[in-house]
């Protein structure tokens, strides 16, 4: 964890993780208030308006969260026996050394970046299909038995 110097990466991983979740979190919105039949246009659109209100609420409660000083540690905590159960000793003596070279310090770098835009890649696919399946279930859960 020294060798991907974890605390900085998590950090960096976190502020793009909060850089995205606004989107995410109004696409999710979007998807769930456009879809909900019960909502006539006009209760959309003041649905649609209220989330929008909340997202800066939510980011800055979420961004307290993140920023809690203990978040690193304990992260770390748990990430060592997590370590020790995929990889040998010998193991992670070799990605230690991977990420003293160039090519593991890129990766390093680049880590965040490519965390958030994945990320964001699989909300982007993944919460209309979720959503979807959550439709679907809404309206045999609605409908009247037969």
């Amino acid at each position: 964890l020294d060798a991907m110097q974890f605390p900085q990466l998590t950090r960096s991983i976190f502020d793009q993780m909060l850089q995205s979740v606004p989107a995410m979190i109004r696409q999710s919105a979007q998807q769930q208030i456009s879809s909900n039949p019960k909502l006539d246009e006009q209760r959309k659109a003041r649905a649609l308006a209220s989330a929008e209100e909340e997202i800066p609420v939510a980011i800055a409660t979420l961004t307290q969260v993140l920023a809690d000083p203990t978040l690193i540690d304990e992260l770390s905590a748990e990430m060592v026996p997590l370590y020790a159960r995929f990889y040998t000793v010998q193991e992670v003596e070799q990605l230690t050394a991977f990420y003293k070279t160039p090519l593991g310090r890129k990766m390093l770098a680049t880590m965040p970046q490519l965390s958030a835009e994945s990320m964001a890649i699989s909300q982007r696919v993944l919460i209309p299909r979720v959503n979807a399946v959550l439709d679907q279930v809404m309206r045999a859960a609605t409908q009247s038995p037969q």
